[in-house]
């Protein structure tokens, strides 16, 4: 039987996410004000943000490998492998010319995003968690995107 208070610990854990994730976009948010604000947006915008991206990548496939780990996944093999390929992607992009850093950075984040949606599939991923996700990943890809064309000309 689950005790009374363990319901209300997931709510709590939740808004938690929620409320941390949205504060995780605004570095966004501020990197794509500043590119709307200044009459030239230059490179450097992008350049200041990609780490961030990578860094997130990375902190995606920690979370992966813990629900993996917790959860169990009948073929951990290929779990684990999709939750550490995106960082592997990810950080060596961060040594290429911006154009290709961005649309590197795109994949290794939509490799996450499959990662997760595999992991609803395989039971090891919250339906809660992964809708976050979902409009985590959305918000970030369409920032990167819309910052990438007003910058890279």
């Amino acid at each position: 039987m689950t005790p009374p208070d363990a319901r209300p610990k997931s709510n709590q854990v939740f808004r938690a996410a929620v409320a941390l994730g949205v504060l995780a976009l605004l570095p966004f948010a501020a990197a794509l004000l500043a590119a709307l604000s200044i009459p030239i947006a230059d490179t450097r915008l992008l350049a200041w943000l990609t780490p961030y991206v990578a860094t997130i990548v990375s902190f995606i496939g920690g979370v992966q490998w813990g629900r993996i780990l917790e959860q169990g996944d009948p073929a951990p093999w290929l779990g684990l492998t999709l939750g550490v390929l995106p960082a592997l992607i990810a950080w060596p992009a961060l040594l290429l010319p911006l154009p290709w850093t961005t649309a590197a950075l795109i994949i290794a984040l939509l490799v996450a995003w499959v990662a997760d949606e595999r992991g609803r599939c395989r039971g090891w991923q919250d339906p809660a968690f992964l809708q976050l996700r979902r409009a985590l990943s959305v918000a970030v890809l369409a920032a990167l995107a819309v910052l990438a064309a007003l910058v890279i000309r």
